[in-house]
């Protein structure tokens, strides 16, 4: 039996083109109808530069899964993906959450700065403090390696949370984490000038 038969007898053969009930990895493809495997294992797709692997997996699969009405979360880092597919998404109803590190403005995102400032404006510290609290916890121990001693959790988290204080009750043009970076430079080298 040759393998394009086995493919067809043991898998499931959709279309491309229209709404399907299942969504899966796309195996073989006949025209504008692909064989996909329903069960999702841990998979992975190697290729060089150019050898269609978006094209040609990556593609196909999203479609059918938004066709499928499954849900995704895909890691597109040329933005190639999500071109040729968001018009399908936002037809099926979906809710599309796209991180662009190369173009923010045209990001979601939360403004964690943002909402940490208005708490100050609102006088509604107990959240601002919360806010710059879980902020500080985050960014240390998330960056940091297991540790068994806690001074080095609790110490640089409550200089953060510090200087993140101060930065918030000081005037300032912009509340953003790039003027918070250029807030602690300026804060280290006055420090260290003394």
């Amino acid at each position: 039996m040759l393998l394009n038969d086995v493919v067809k007898e043991k898998f499931e053969k959709i279309s491309l083109n229209g709404v399907c009930g299942k969504g899966g990895l796309p195996l073989m493809y006949e025209g504008e109808d692909v064989y996909v495997s329903g069960d999702y294992y841990h998979s992975i797709v190697i290729g060089e530069t150019g050898s269609k692997k978006s094209r040609l997996f990556a593609m196909p699969m999203v479609v059918n899964i938004l066709q499928a009405g499954e849900n995704a979360v895909i890691t597109d880092p040329k933005g190639e993906i999500y071109k040729k597919t968001h018009k399908l998404a936002e037809k099926n109803n979906y809710n599309i959450v796209k991180i662009d590190f190369s173009d923010l403005k045209n990001s979601s995102k939360w403004d964690i700065f943002g909402e940490i400032k208005a708490n100050f404006e609102k006088n509604n510290l107990p959240r601002a403090l919360e806010l710059i609290n879980d902020f500080a916890k985050k960014i240390i121990v998330n960056s940091m390696k297991e540790t068994r001693d806690k001074y080095w959790e609790i110490a640089p988290t409550e200089d953060l949370t510090s200087l993140l204080k101060i930065f918030f009750l000081t005037e300032r043009e912009t509340y953003t984490f790039k003027s918070f970076m250029d807030f602690y430079r300026e804060f280290s080298n006055e420090r260290w000038d003394r």
